[in-house]
């Protein structure tokens, strides 16, 4: 204690020994006040609303051991009350319950607080349980068909014997269940309906009948989970508060979420439980923490999340749409739910810093502004107007963000999030830390980085954020679904917001167990992404997916994840990894002769490294630039051998590669007697791709290069066709580590030439099974569509995108019957199906088709597709070997008459869960 302290309270006392003024004034005095639990609902809330309201300073509010059954007492809807406990301008307020259960009759929150500072809630016990907000049972009938009372039909559920069927509850969602893994079924229905849905009928004491507003249809013995309120009360509701501490709190129900909190500065959750009761299907209806626009330090710890209706745990801050902009300084913001007064909570306070986002991307700041002034227009939307003028190009539907409305650090650990439906927790902020938690079950994603400015508004892009020390088990599975366990992922629109939307993302050492196909990790719109000592189990699982709008920014175990031409071309040094060569001495292929290339500071690296083209060399014209180049001369100009500009890269560690992204595209203008090039793919001296590109066409080289060691080198060399006038090209193309997890056939449909591993083939010489005797069919730009070219006489026999048609039977004179074959190699050792297939033979005539499965030349099974009939052909194929390949024939039956089909499949990865079940630990399912 400073000298300064005893200096004043000396003065103090000497003044009251003086004076004889009473220091009453001076001290703070502390009230406590006790209660204990009443004989009826009216009086416990009568008891525990005196002791709150015997002081708004310094009140500790103690409720002893035992049941207090409480209950709303003001209606404000046909089936939600005004909250319990209203509570506004305390300040060092504590409320204790060890040992206390509180009980609500009615859908009301329980504890509204707001306008409060320095307030800690310890050691209740909140539950609903005779008024639960769901029920739930097996479906006994389900009628889709016009109700007279405007509904689309109806089941009828009988109750779980623990339950009672009820009279007069809406259906506000169904969702359905599995009772065996206590958890949403995989791939169950999850139906939301309106306010406006009739009233449930019971129509025995276990039997209870709900009606449908649309014509989904279920089936007989499915179970069900049917909420009859959702994101309405709340076991807390805290808003516009400062320093707030919630601990050794448990929530087993509650008609919306167990804890909402809005605009509150600096939060401790500790020891807080949302968990689901005896053989109850569910605990709260929504979310269990959902954190909206905090501000100050936000820091959650032994959290246990079990069975909610919604996301686990949600941090987000908010968007704001411009509605008018009422002179230069000033715009008027609305939020969603569209049309409706903006929260006051959320309304941005002055000093605030908002970022405003363009229309190409409104999820990053083109600009930034703060608040200089908070108004309110007519309808009740605020005016915010800022210190500055605003860019000129911010008008009606701009996006503005609030970046003073979110915490400054965020700290989730220790923490275990289980069997919810959807998400177990989204981070929308900055600077937040996840580590050492469990996430079991869950039918969304595990831990989901997003960016909502279209729907909810729940921003924003997540910048600095650290994912460690996890365990994410058998979620993803159902509603909430994403692409990833652990998913980034923004959108603009229908579209993926561009790759730099995250930044700084550390996910380290987290462990992945699967039991479905979903990738451990899923990264879009991501840079600056860092990898390091993830596992995945089994190990055959995916582990890491990424979409193609992402940027190379991403390391995996301290080494780059791709390498992108385009940005990682430099001068007068390439970078790391990268080579620019000619094979001066050598024919292409042949590593001995090639010879760097030299800057020349004119934007290209040509083979003398002086201004000027043509060098005096057979390269020429040739040169690599940031985004094409041109290729040397050919032996057709007289060069020895056809001379070809290389861009090479060395692999930085052992995986599985790919090329992706690629484009190459020969000088695009009238050129007489132009001939395209010739683009080539090596890995180290062994070709892997050849492909001819004529003048003006735009083609793609992505291809799969398969498992390759630290430091193999994959070479991307363009030359010249019979004569390298006018060869200038433009390109650009990524080497990265493999996100693929098979083939996929109309996705990966290639014009021009296969890609990703692809060959469309047919029989010319033998049977089907005998790939010795198969041939490669051509592409036929002007059909669109590979055939047999103009050497046979088989004008039908072709493959499109979208299907094909089979050739002529040995009845009709062929030596064989010709069909038409997609073939696709295995580049990664796994267990493989074909799936999500169909074929659908023309219906007009003929008799169908076969299809025909192979692996090589094995045959794996045969199916038969009649004319006009939709039949899968979705088949398991086994453990297969890189290098492996699984033909997939379409031939004729007695004839060809007619054999036009449509076709789709994909030969695609999937964990085979008994093989490496006793890999996993499933740790056991625990009920209160």
């Amino acid at each position: 204690m400073s000298r300064s302290f005893y200096l004043h309270a000396g003065l103090l006392l000497s003044l009251f020994l003086i004076t004889g003024v009473s220091s009453a004034k001076s001290r703070i005095v502390s009230t406590t006040k006790t209660v204990s639990p009443s004989d009826s609902p009216q009086g416990n809330v009568e008891n525990i609303r005196a002791a709150l309201e015997s002081s708004k300073s310094e009140l500790t509010v103690i409720l002893t051991p035992g049941e207090y059954i409480i209950a709303g007492d003001s209606q404000i809807t046909e089936d939600l009350y005004d909250p319990i406990f209203n509570l506004s301008g305390y300040e060092n307020l504590t409320i204790e319950g060890y040992g206390a259960a509180l009980h609500v009759q009615n859908w009301a929150t329980v504890f509204s607080l707001a306008g409060s500072s320095n307030v800690e809630i310890r050691g209740l016990t909140i539950d609903w349980p005779d008024n639960l907000p769901y029920s739930f049972g097996t479906i006994s009938a389900d009628v889709t068909q016009p109700q007279p009372n405007g509904t689309e039909g109806y089941v009828d559920v009988d109750m779980l014997p623990s339950m009672t069927a009820r009279d007069g509850l809406r259906a506000h969602s169904f969702l359905q269940y599995d009772s065996q893994k206590r958890r949403p079924a995989e791939n169950g229905f999850d139906h939301y309906q309106s306010e406006s849905v009739p009233s449930c009928q019971r129509r025995s004491s276990s039997v209870m009948r709900c009606f449908k507003e649309h014509g989904w249809s279920a089936e007989i013995g499915d179970e069900v989970i049917i909420r009859h309120r959702t994101y309405k009360a709340n076991a807390f509701s805290i808003t516009d508060s400062k320093t707030l501490t919630l601990r050794d709190l448990t929530v087993y129900s509650a008609p919306g979420m167990a804890t909402f909190i809005r605009d509150v500065q600096d939060v401790v959750i500790d020891n807080f439980a949302v968990h689901v009761k005896g053989d109850r299907w569910m605990s709260t209806a929504a979310d269990g923490i959902h954190l909206d626009s905090l501000r100050g330090d936000l820091h959650i710890q032994n959290v246990s999340l079990v069975g909610m209706g919604d996301d686990g745990l949600n941090i987000h801050t908010n968007y704001f749409k411009v509605l008018s902009k009422p002179n230069a300084n000033s715009l008027e913001l609305d939020r969603l739910p569209e049309g409706n007064a903006v929260p006051q909570e959320v309304v941005p306070n002055v000093g605030d810093v908002m970022q405003i986002g363009s229309a190409e991307n409104p999820l990053i700041a083109s600009a930034t502004a703060t608040v200089e002034n908070i108004s309110f227009s007519t309808g009740g939307f605020p005016i915010v107007t800022f210190r500055d003028p605003l860019p000129s190009w911010v008008t009606v539907g701009t996006k503005l963000l609030n970046l003073s409305a979110q915490p400054t650090t965020s700290l989730v650990e220790n923490c275990r999030v289980e069997r919810n439906r959807a998400r177990g927790i989204i981070v929308a902020v900055d600077n937040a830390t996840v580590r050492n938690c469990q996430f079991i079950g869950n039918s969304g994603p595990s831990i989901f980085l997003s960016a909502d400015n279209d729907f909810f508004y729940e921003g924003k892009p997540a910048h600095n954020v650290t994912i460690e020390d996890n365990v994410m088990m058998h979620s993803n599975y159902g509603a909430a679904r994403q692409p990833g366990m652990l998913t980034l992922r923004a959108s603009v629109g229908e579209e993926i917001a561009s790759a730099d939307t995250f930044r700084n993302i550390t996910i380290r050492n987290n462990t992945f167990i699967h039991d479905n196909e979903t990738p451990s990790i899923w990264l879009s719109a991501a840079g600056d992404v860092h990898l390091t000592g993830n596992k995945t189990l089994p190990t055959l699982a995916p582990s890491l997916g990424l979409h193609p709008n992402n940027s190379c920014d991403i390391t995996i175990d301290g080494q780059p994840w791709c390498a992108r031409h385009s940005e990682t071309f430099a001068s007068p040094l390439p970078q790391a990894g990268w080579r620019y060569l000619w094979n001066a001495t050598a024919p292409i292929g042949d590593v001995s002769g090639y010879t760097a290339l030299q800057w020349n500071d004119n934007g290209q690296f040509d083979s003398d490294g002086q201004a000027g083209l043509p060098d005096s060399s057979e390269m020429g014209y040739g040169h690599i630039r940031y985004t094409g180049g041109h290729p040397g001369r050919s032996t057709g100009d007289g060069a020895s051998a056809d001379r070809y500009a290389i861009a090479a890269y060395s692999v930085p560690h052992d995986g599985e590669y790919e090329i992706l992204r690629s484009h190459i595209l020969p000088h695009n203008q009238a050129c007489e007697g132009a001939d395209g090039v010739e683009l080539k793919v090596f890995v180290d001296e062994a070709e892997r791709h050849h492909q001819h590109t004529p003048l003006g066409e735009i083609q793609h080289f992505d291809i799969v290069l398969g498992s390759l060691h630290a430091g193999q080198t994959v070479y991307v060399a363009v030359g010249p066709g019979v004569s390298d006038l006018c060869d200038s090209f433009e390109w650009d193309f990524t080497i990265g580590l493999s996100t693929r997890y098979g083939g996929y056939y109309s996705d990966d449909f290639g014009p021009n030439q296969p890609r990703f591993g692809w060959q469309y083939l047919w029989n010319a010489t033998g049977d089907i099974g005998q790939s010795e005797q198969y041939a490669t069919l051509y592409w036929n730009a002007a059909r669109d569509f590979y055939d047999v070219g103009s050497t046979h006489n088989l004008e039908h026999l072709h493959l499109s995108q979208i299907g094909g048609h089979s050739g002529p039977t040995s009845s009709q004179g062929q030596s064989h019957s010709r069909g038409v074959i997609a073939a696709y190699t295995i580049a990664n050792q796994n267990h493989y199906i074909i799936s999500d297939s169909f074929i659908l033979p023309d219906a007009t005539c003929g008799d169908g088709n076969h299809v025909r499965l192979y692996v090589n030349d094995t045959l794996i099974t045969t199916i038969n597709a009649p004319n006009g009939q939709r039949t899968s052909f979705d088949t398991a194929l086994g453990l297969l070997d890189a290098g492996d390949v699984v033909y997939v024939a379409v031939d004729s039956k007695a004839d060809d008459r007619c054999d036009y089909f449509n076709w789709d499949f994909a030969v695609e990865l999937i964990v085979d869960f008994d093989i490496f079940r006793h890999q996993l630990y499933l740790p056991a399912i625990t009920t209160e």
